[in-house]
């Protein structure tokens, strides 16, 4: 095994020679690493694209997990034993030996309390390293299709790792940046290059490295990314929890945003004043559905990035209690726990006895103690979030969205009058209850009917099904059975502008093709 991942080490040194371009015209390069042995690897990338990069720009590494577990490089250093595999013989040895370590700690198979990683998406950041370390955690056969990523860079060892992986080619084109590197043995190739041939490229070579290996460059028919030098810029509308929290993650990922509430005008209390304390609590299910695998990855996260806020934003630190609601809300607790095998460290069942400790109260139900739950003042953490020195708050109230030259223009209303308050191509809207009414005053809202209503005309000598409208495709009045439902099922979700296709994308990244209309995805 040594010597197979020295080879591909060593496979990819000679392939650096083909990606510094690239990685020198990119704020974030992203690589897929599908090895044996990860931790090896990527440490030989991190090094060199050290050396070749901007100063500023991001290493962004994919990772694919059937279960958390290091491997046995990653374990070595971090329990500071010798490294049982030869230190290569290459001038940067002492540079890819730091970077190893540094993917030790990234990629341990515990979190910072020692409790295992659970199946999900995990994101860990190494700020003084520019390493952002993405691990997904489950049957590579699932993950590897659900992952939404603009990808430069897949390395793959052997093609044992993509053998079982359905559409393997198809999806590594979906997620492709417009110029593409693959590091790969030839009959892993020979797949993607018929891939490509169907969809058309602009350019493809393919250049030989040791032994049987190959390196693939593809320039693809997509939108080029934004150049190193470029400054992303950002309007979030809305600024409570939810816009607080986009905006402070895109300004750590180097971002200018745009803040606009009404609340956070001048003489204002701000949002959420008056509200004292939340619960940060992760949902759980029998299934692990992907609420449940949203929630506990916000978990994660927040612990991540709210490590260093003091007491008057983080309340405490010491768990939250969900109480069983009634005896099928308890035994919902008790089913998802036991079928997920949770650790107790991340959930444990607890009878009212011990409920009643926990809480310092006299509690009769069962419950669910989660031990990475925190309690928040909303207004301190909403403030603490925006001031961040990316982010710029305005407290205007902006009322309808429409298409410029440049990208969405957010309007207001100056006495009585419309105001242009910015122009942008990235919007995104985090207003709570009043999205709705900005969507349906934008032209954007989409409707649909309900589960049983689209099935049945709506006169039975009207042979068309009805529009949510309130009248049908005959342009008849519509029955009282025709009610209209909107596919706004949450409140945030961002705007894109590209040319003449403006997309509205949903937060999981799916959206509409070039040429559909702006229009909010049901999957929201």
């Amino acid at each position: 095994m040594g010597g197979a991942l020295d080879n591909f080490s060593v496979v990819l040194e000679q392939a650096i020679v083909h990606l510094q371009k690239s990685a020198q015209q990119a704020n974030a390069y992203t690589a897929l690493v599908l090895a044996a042995d990860g931790a090896h690897v990527a440490a030989t990338l991190l090094t060199h694209w050290q050396r070749h990069a901007p100063a500023q720009a991001q290493l962004h590494l994919v990772f694919f997990e059937d279960a958390a577990s290091a491997s046995s490089d990653t374990r070595s250093v971090a329990d500071g034993a010798s490294d049982p595999v030869p230190a290569p013989a290459h001038p940067l040895a002492e540079k890819a030996d730091g970077a190893r370590a540094t993917l030790a700690a990234l990629l341990a198979a515990f979190d910072d309390t020692g409790v295992p990683l659970l199946p999900g998406v995990h994101r860990f950041d190494a700020p003084a390293h520019r390493l952002t370390v993405t691990r997904l955690i489950g049957p590579i056969t699932q993950t590897f299709a659900q992952l939404v990523a603009v990808v430069d860079l897949v390395l793959v060892d052997s093609s044992d790792r993509v053998a079982g992986i359905d559409h393997y080619a198809d999806t590594v084109l979906r997620i492709a940046a417009p110029d593409l590197a693959v590091v790969a043995p030839q009959p892993v190739l020979e797949q993607l290059q018929q891939a490509i041939r169907n969809k058309g490229s602009r350019a493809l070579t393919v250049h030989p490295l040791a032994q049987a290996w190959r390196v693939l460059l593809v320039q693809l028919h997509k939108p080029a990314k934004p150049p190193a030098a470029s400054t992303r810029t950002a309007w979030v509308v809305g600024g409570s929890l939810a816009g607080a929290g986009v905006a402070y993650a895109l300004a750590l990922r180097g971002w200018q945003v745009h803040v606009t509430d009404p609340a956070l005008a001048h003489g204002q209390r701000g949002p959420q004043a008056g509200h004292l304390a939340a619960a940060l609590t992760p949902l759980i299910s029998v299934d692990d559905n992907f609420k449940a695998r949203l929630s506990r990855a916000g978990v994660y996260r927040a612990h991540q990035r709210w490590a260093d806020f003091d007491a008057d934003t983080i309340v405490a630190r010491s768990g939250t209690l969900e109480l069983a609601r009634s005896k099928g809300h308890a035994r919902d607790l008790l089913q998802a726990v036991q079928a997920m095998a949770y650790p107790e460290g991340w959930v444990r069942l607890i009878a009212p006895a011990q409920a009643t400790t926990c809480a310092g109260v006299g509690v009769a139900r069962h419950g669910a103690y989660f031990a990475k739950g925190m309690t928040v003042s909303p207004p301190n953490l909403i403030s603490k979030l925006l001031s961040h020195p990316h982010i710029v708050c305005h407290g205007v109230q902006i009322d309808s969205l429409r298409q410029g030259a440049q990208g969405w223009q957010l309007r207001s209303h100056q006495n009585d009058e419309p105001v242009i308050v910015a122009e942008c191509d990235t919007v995104i809207l985090a207003a709570a209850a009043h999205t709705p009414a900005l969507l349906a005053k934008s032209g954007l809202d989409q409707h649909t009917l309900r589960s049983g209503a689209g099935s049945r005309p709506c006169r039975r000598s009207c042979p068309w099904m009805c529009w949510p409208d309130r009248s049908c495709m005959c342009r008849r009045p519509c029955c009282r059975r025709c009610r209209p439902a909107s596919l706004v099922q949450k409140a945030i979700f961002c705007l894109r502008y590209r040319g003449n296709a403006c997309w509205a994308v949903p937060m999981n990244g799916n959206r509409p093709g070039r040429d559909a209309p702006a229009t909010v995805s049901s999957r929201l």
